[in-house]
């Protein structure tokens, strides 16, 4: 998997994109097009994937209107991260779709269809990039806390297991990066906490995140 040739090198060392051996695949038994239509194609899922977790999540009262479908429709496509797409359209785009559409279908309901979407929704979250696992953990144990507050302990147990599989999926892989991945070096430092630790986190750029 090498990256765009202004770029060079190979992908995989920087980000572990699994998702793109799966993009490959479903492009290779389509009819030939140019490639900027079969990304827009591609990236066109993630908000439509998005609105469908939404939808799965919300209670039957909230989406039997048509106005309010509409309404949120159009919430949804002027979100943050539906516009941001617009000027930065990245993979990583991808990861709230999944999860969203995997909690929506396997912690509150008990068919094995629903089981195994979620299994097949979490699967694709996690090969969108190394660091998928670590905010589904994050975004998780934030929902766990809240059931475990309203006194649900099976859906907090049932989340806890989503979470405890995102972080062993990207300790994981960020140790396989490390060790295994030809020039993988230290993704982790390079990538997230920085080197030295922490070294550019500072008021500037705190204030610049936040605008």
């Amino acid at each position: 998997m090498r990256n765009p040739p202004l770029i060079g090198g190979f992908a995989l060392p920087i980000h572990f994109w699994l998702i793109y051996f799966l993009s490959h695949g479903v492009a290779a038994i389509l009819p030939d097009m140019p490639y900027a239509v079969w990304n827009s194609l591609f990236m066109a899922l993630w908000p439509a994937l998005l609105w469908l977790g939404l939808f799965l999540l919300l209670p039957e009262e909230a989406v039997r209107s048509p106005v309010r479908r509409a309404a949120f429709a159009v919430l949804l496509t002027l979100n943050g991260l539906t516009l941001s797409m617009l000027g930065f359209p990245h993979v990583e785009s991808f990861i709230p779709a999944p999860f969203l559409v995997g909690i929506a279908c396997w912690p509150g309901r008990r068919s094995h269809a629903d089981q195994a979407l979620t299994i097949v929704a979490f699967a694709v979250m996690l090969s969108v990039r190394e660091d998928a696992g670590l905010h589904a953990c994050l975004a998780l144990a934030a929902l766990a806390a809240a059931a475990f507050w309203a006194k649900n302990e099976m859906l907090a147990r049932r989340l806890i297991f989503l979470a405890a599989v995102g972080f062993c999926y990207s300790a994981s892989v960020l140790a396989l990066q490390k060790f295994v991945v030809p020039e993988g070096g230290e993704a982790m430092a390079r990538v997230y906490l920085g080197y030295p630790f922490l070294a550019h986190v500072d008021g500037q750029m705190l204030a610049h995140r936040l605008i």
